[in-house]
């Protein structure tokens, strides 16, 4: 077996990206191409099992306080994006210890993340993807509790045999004692290494699964010339986020016997599991928009934009005026999933300015950017910021920080006022619509401030997950801005590189210039 095909498992979501075990990791998991998620649980003081890793809050809350001395309701109130930092990552996928400068997910003005009931997981991801529930180890004063809650929360959702929980020796023994049928890990973690001892002691345990660090079992295995065991082995490396290189092409020696591996940063492991190909690229250099790449032109007939290309592509908006913007699309559309990336300068982020790299499902048409006379033209909202849905979008929004959006009702257009003379029906003509009742967005993620005006753009899908990432001056390592499903945009789709003003008073939008540069498609 191909190590491609091991399933990853999100471990508490993507802690790489995201705050760990919020609604907001767990999607960025599945985005960053984990094939399930693997959940840290505890209890609260009125027996709710929630989602954390750690039993302080003071790690991922900035709260001195235990999670088993707060209520349910208590604990999602708190900010669970208050301290959390980017990690910049070396050439073998370890931390350098440079981290961001500042703390984009913070609530400071934006609605919060909070530590994810399990409950709510269940709900959403119960049948959405595969779910292993790891307990703590048997110092953890509420084990009892904790693992019968749990057995009764998966037999009342149907789980029972979807989810695998995994827990130490003597945990999984008591389950199989009351009449647990579902799947089990025993969690050798918990012992003193791997060896002889280690595995006898497994062996006595009616467990589908043994759980074991990816280091030791390389070390104890595959460097000691060890036989492999035959029962399926779930893997969780040591690292802070991933694997290194090494203990990947070391794993690709016993992928049969591997059932999962587990890791806290899907994106990092994911890129070393199947790497992507890099299938287009333009650096915007020269004069010359390649046509042979890109379909471009305007949103709206007014003529307050220019679109352009020298050595980057320019959209160039004047201050006021009218509702206005202008894109280059793809020419062709690029089937199943894919990692888009491109560099920008903003040189005036401002209320009422938008920005986006997107993936749309609509051919664009025409190409045309010139702007002396659009009067002949259509409004055509494929170069739309936010236009033709459904979409997708990795986006900077006004001056507020970075964000996904999306839309997953479909392209309509207006048709004119409606009359009856004589018996006969008159329609006027139809205009186009963005229908942007339908537009939904992410919160606002980082910092959009003047004083900060280049960074990069990065969209992924993978199947009708997309997640949306952005680096700046403050993090120089990837940081995930929102995870959507976007289940209407058909497997082809286009990417559009956009930038747009509109009316707003008080004040009204500035003159503004996007400048994108450094455009990579990659596919899997």
């Amino acid at each position: 077996m191909d190590i491609r095909n091991i399933n990853l498992f999100a471990h508490n979501g993507d802690c790489w990206v995201t705050p760990p075990s919020t609604m907001e990791s767990l999607w960025a998991g599945l985005g960053g191409g984990a094939n399930g998620l693997c959940l840290d649980v505890l209890l609260t003081r009125d027996k709710q099992i929630i989602c954390t890793a750690n039993a302080s809050l003071e790690h991922s809350c900035g709260v001195p306080a235990q999670v088993d001395t707060l209520d349910l309701d208590a604990i999602q109130k708190l900010d669970a994006g208050k301290t959390w930092r980017s990690s910049e990552l070396d050439a073998n996928y370890q931390p350098t210890g440079a981290r961001g400068e500042d703390t984009p997910w913070d609530a400071s003005s934006q609605r919060p993340v909070v530590l994810s009931k399990l409950e709510d997981v269940l709900r959403i991801f119960g049948r959405r993807t595969q779910l292993l529930i790891r307990l703590p180890d048997l110092t953890y004063q509420h084990q009892s509790d904790l693992t019968t809650l749990l057995a009764e929360l998966l037999s009342r959702f149907g789980l029972t045999q979807r989810a695998c929980i995994i827990a130490p020796i003597a945990t999984c023994q008591l389950l199989r004692q009351q009449g647990y049928h579902g799947e089990l890990a025993a969690d050798l973690t918990r012992m003193n290494g791997l060896n002889p001892a280690t595995l006898d002691a497994a062996s006595c345990v009616d467990a589908d699964y043994q759980l074991a660090w990816a280091e030791e079992f390389v070390s104890y295995f595959l460097n000691q010339n060890q036989p492999v065991q035959n029962k399926n082995w779930l893997l969780i490396t040591q690292q802070p986020f991933a694997p290194t290189p090494d203990t990947i092409r070391a794993l690709r020696q016993a992928a049969p016997h591997i059932a999962g591996l587990i890791a806290r940063g899907a994106l990092p492991t994911s890129e070393q599991l199947l790497p992507p190909a890099q299938v287009m690229q333009d650096d915007f250099s020269g004069d010359r928009i390649d046509r042979d790449l890109w379909t471009a032109g305007y949103s709206h007939t007014n003529q307050d934009t220019r679109i352009y290309q020298e050595d980057g592509l320019h959209i160039d908006i004047k201050q006021g005026g009218e509702y206005s913007g202008a894109a280059a699309v793809t020419c062709n559309s690029y089937h199943g999933d894919f990692d888009a990336r491109v560099d920008f300068h903003v040189a005036s982020p401002h209320q009422g300015t938008t920005f986006e790299m997107a993936a749309i499902g609509i051919d664009p048409g025409y190409f045309n950017i010139s702007n002396d006379n659009l009067n002949g033209k259509k409004v055509n909202l494929t170069f739309d910021v936010h236009g033709a849905p459904p979409y997708a979008s990795s986006e900077r929004d006004e001056d507020d920080g970075f964000r996904t959006g999306w839309n997953n009702s479909f392209n309509l257009t207006k048709i004119g006022s409606v009359s009856q003379e004589n018996g006969e029906l008159n329609i006027d003509d139809w205009a186009a619509s963005s229908v942007n009742m339908y537009n939904k967005y992410r919160r606002d993620v980082g910092y959009g401030g003047n004083d900060s005006p280049t960074g990069t753009l990065r969209l992924i899908r993978r199947g009708p997950v997309f997640s949306s990432y952005y680096k700046d001056a403050l993090n120089k390592a990837w940081v995930c801005s929102g995870t959507v499903l976007v289940h209407n945009l058909q497997s082809e789709a286009f990417i559009r590189l956009a930038a747009k003003h509109w009316k707003k008073r008080n004040p009204e939008p500035p003159k503004n210039h996007v400048t994108f540069k450094q455009f990579r498609l990659f596919q899997y």
